[in-house]
C-alpha cells in the first residue's frame, strides 16, 4: 500500500514537472504589450500591427537598406552601432518585425510566422520607400524571414545580406543552455528579461569577444514568440528559390558559429542564390559584424559597389 502511494505520488511530481517545463520553454501564447518608442524610434500600423521602426538618413540617394534582426523576437537595437556606417551613403532601416523587440506584442501568436513578416516588410517598404528597390540585411533566424521575402517580393531586391544566418531550410538546434541557467519563468515579461539577462550564458559557445555582450545592453525579446519561430515552426525554399538571380552576400564565422548558422548552412544558401559569394570570417563566432567590424565593412562596402548602389 506505502509503495503503490509513493509511486503514485512520485509520478504525479514528475508530471507536474514535466508540465512546468513544457509551459515555461514553450509558451502556449504571448502577451498583450503596445509598441515600445521610449528609447527613440517610430510606429506605423502595418496589417493591423504597429511596427517599431527607424530610418537614419532618409535623403539618401544610394539604395535603402532594410534590416532584420536575429532571434527571432530581437529587437535591432544590438546591430544598430555596427551597421551604421551603412547609412553614410543610404538610407538605413531598422526594424523590428510583428510581436518582436520595439513593435507591439499580442497574445496570439499565429499569424506571427515568416510569411506575415515578408508582407509587413514589403508594405513597409512601400510605405517608407514606395518607388525603389531594397537591400535586405539580415542576422542569425532573420535570414528565415529574409529568405521569404525573396521568395515573395524578390522583384524588389537589388541585393541580398545575410550575415550569420540559418539555411535555406529549417535545421533545429539543440541547446544546453537551460542546464546551466535553469527554466525562465512563467510569466511573460519575466521571461523576456530573463532572456535578455542571460544572453551571455545562452550564446557563451558562439562568441569570441567576451565584449560582445554590451551590445545587448537595451535589447528587447518576445521569448514566447522566439520560441514559437525557433522550435515550433518549419519553412523550405530550397525549390522556390532554386536558381535565384538576387546577388547575395553570405557572410559567416568560424568554429565558433552556431550549429545552425556554420559553414554546411551557407552552402545551402550557396547552392541557391547563382549569384552568390561566402566569406567566412575565420577568427569570428555568431557576431563577426561586432567582432571584425573593419573587415565586415570593407567586405559589405565592396559587395554593395557591384551592385551600383553606392
Amino acid at each position: 500500500m506505502k509503495k503503490g502511494w509513493i509511486l503514485k505520488t512520485a509520478a504525479v511530481v514528475i508530471a507536474a514537472a514535466a508540465a512546468y517545463t513544457i509551459r515555461a520553454c514553450m509558451p502556449f501564447h504571448g502577451a498583450d504589450k503596445p509598441c515600445d518608442l521610449s528609447s527613440g524610434g517610430n510606429k506605423v500600423e502595418i496589417n493591423g500591427r504597429d511596427i517599431w521602426y527607424d530610418v537614419v538618413n532618409p535623403d539618401g540617394e544610394g539604395t535603402p537598406v532594410y534590416v532584420l534582426a536575429g532571434g527571432t523576437a530581437l529587437s535591432s537595437d544590438y546591430l544598430e552601432s555596427s551597421l551604421m556606417f551603412i547609412s553614410e551613403s543610404r538610407p538605413l532601416i531598422f526594424w523590428d518585425q510583428r510581436c518582436q523587440g520595439r513593435s507591439e506584442y499580442t497574445r496570439d501568436l499565429k499569424d506571427c510566422d515568416f510569411e506575415s513578416y515578408s508582407d509587413d516588410l514589403e508594405a513597409l517598404r512601400k510605405y517608407l520607400t514606395p518607388d525603389k528597390d531594397i537591400i535586405v540585411m539580415s542576422h542569425s533566424y532573420g535570414g528565415a524571414a529574409a529568405l521569404q521575402y525573396a521568395a515573395d517580393h524578390g522583384s524588389s531586391v537589388e541585393g541580398m545580406v545575410f550575415i550569420s544566418s540559418v539555411g535555406i531550410k529549417t535545421k533545429l538546434m539543440m541547446s544546453d543552455a537551460y542546464f546551466h541557467i535553469g527554466l525562465p519563468p512563467l510569466d511573460h515579461e519575466k521571461a523576456d528579461q530573463w532572456f535578455v539577462d542571460h544572453m551571455e550564458d545562452i550564446f557563451k559557445d558562439s562568441i569570441v569577444d567576451e565584449t560582445v555582450s554590451s551590445l545587448f545592453s537595451n535589447t528587447k525579446i518576445n521569448y514566447a514568440l522566439y520560441m514559437k519561430n525557433d522550435g515550433m515552426d518549419r519553412y523550405d525554399f530550397s525549390e522556390k528559390l532554386k536558381g535565384c538571380d538576387i546577388p547575395a552576400l553570405i557572410l559567416l564565422g568560424g568554429e565558433k558559429e552556431t550549429p545552425i548558422t556554420n559553414m554546411k548552412a551557407a552552402e545551402t544558401l550557396h547552392e541557391c542564390f547563382v549569384r552568390s559569394e561566402i566569406c567566412e570570417f575565420p577568427e569570428c563566432g555568431h557576431f563577426l559584424f561586432y567582432e571584425a567590424h573593419d573587415a565586415f565593412m570593407e567586405k559589405v562596402d565592396s559587395f554593395f559597389d557591384t551592385l551600383g548602389a553606392a
